[in-house]
């Protein structure tokens, strides 16, 4: 196959649109305002956003081609073995998921405030999973006087949480706690709150999900008890996708292979 430009950029959100101007101010032919089937066929580095929505089928992807996107799936990346198609993650890329977290913790910040009826001062504010994103937004929280606490199942993250002045739960203690928080915050992506459990939800809190999709709350139990929910994948494409397109180009490079 012969290419006709360096990189072809994906439809996805501001990120793009950044990362493209990046890639045209280094001096690299950027395919990207075209057709899926055209995009995919002008260059032989493909560029997809984060989270990765398309499906495999929906690309026209050929045999040798390197493709980049974040929260791969797993039929995805199986149909691109399939048809030696080379893939990397970015959120392989360790240095990239700290400057995401980073980015996302900024963003469920801003949605916090515009969102809820409370102040975050002295606030009691839960935080599922104590990962790159957890930590990352603990951190802030608890520089805001919040009153954190994290619920995660390994003791290891909770003695951690506990050792940098967190609170922390595991998963047998949420029933009992949970009508005491007036935010909670999902990193983990698996059902985490279900029918059962929003039951026992302050009814005035602030439900933040950044897990992807189907995320961590049962939107239909929530919607049916007058929770107020945000699901908030890609927050950095939101709120800082400038600063994000820079990472994500600086990924780039460093794992062309």
């Amino acid at each position: 196959m012969t290419f006709t430009h360096h990189f072809a950029v994906l439809p996805g959100d501001e990120r793009q649109e950044h990362l493209i101007d990046i890639l045209l101010s280094k001096g690299h032919q950027v395919a990207y305002d075209m057709p899926l089937f055209n995009l995919c066929e002008a260059a032989p580095v493909v560029l997809g956003g984060i989270p990765f929505k398309f499906t495999f089928k929906e690309l026209f992807l050929a045999d040798g081609q390197l493709f980049f996107g974040g929260c791969l799936s797993d039929d995805f990346l199986s149909s691109c073995k399939e048809n030696n198609i080379r893939t990397f993650d970015y959120m392989d890329d360790k240095e990239l998921s700290i400057f995401n977290g980073i980015s996302t913790a900024e963003g469920i910040l801003a949605e916090m405030i515009q969102n809820s009826y409370f102040h975050l001062h002295n606030s009691p504010v839960l935080i599922f999973g104590f990962g790159i994103c957890g930590k990352a937004l603990a951190k802030r929280l608890l520089s805001l006087h919040m009153k954190v606490c994290i619920c995660a199942r390994d003791p290891l993250a909770r003695a951690e949480a506990i050792s940098l002045g967190y609170e922390a739960i595991s998963f047998e203690d949420l029933r009992f706690r949970l009508p005491g928080f007036l935010f909670i915050v999902n990193t983990i992506p698996a059902l985490i709150l279900t029918e059962n459990l929003l039951n026992f939800v302050h009814p005035e809190c602030l439900l933040c999900d950044i897990a992807s999709s189907p995320g961590g709350v049962d939107l239909e139990a929530a919607k049916a008890l007058s929770l107020k929910v945000r699901t908030l994948p890609g927050l950095p494409g939101k709120y800082s996708p400038k600063s994000s397109a820079a990472f994500m180009a600086d990924c780039i490079f460093k794992n062309l292979i």
